[in-house]
């Protein structure tokens, strides 16, 4: 059974007034070296790994702090949304790599 770290990381904010492009925004930069480290995990590793839920308009991510006992901890971006506990709670690892391999074919498709 999952658990969920008690506080969420926080993210860079972002000075809207700054015209920036969004890809050069603080708290995107972030979650994509968050992703990149993700994405460079060794298989069957899970810590480090950053989970997406699509929620509403956008998406809930969090990131796994620890896998005895399985922890993950909520990444505020963007508009911070949150998926329901119990969800959280019945994440086994397995789940969280098969959600890591969904995620990767995902992003590859849409990469080429």
């Amino acid at each position: 059974m999952a658990q969920l770290a008690p506080q969420s990381r926080a993210f860079p904010e972002v000075d809207y007034s700054a015209k920036i492009p969004f890809d050069q925004w603080p708290d995107t930069l972030e979650l994509a070296r968050l992703q990149a480290i993700s994405d460079n995990l060794p298989e069957g590793e899970v810590v480090g790994a950053v989970l997406s839920w699509p929620v509403a308009d956008g998406a809930a991510y969090y990131v796994v702090t620890k896998e005895k006992p399985l922890t993950l901890q909520h990444l505020a971006y963007g508009d911070a949304w949150h998926i329901q506990y119990v969800l959280i709670r019945g994440l086994r690892k397995q789940d969280v790599l098969d959600q890591l391999a969904r995620q990767r074919r995902f992003r590859a498709a849409f990469s080429k």
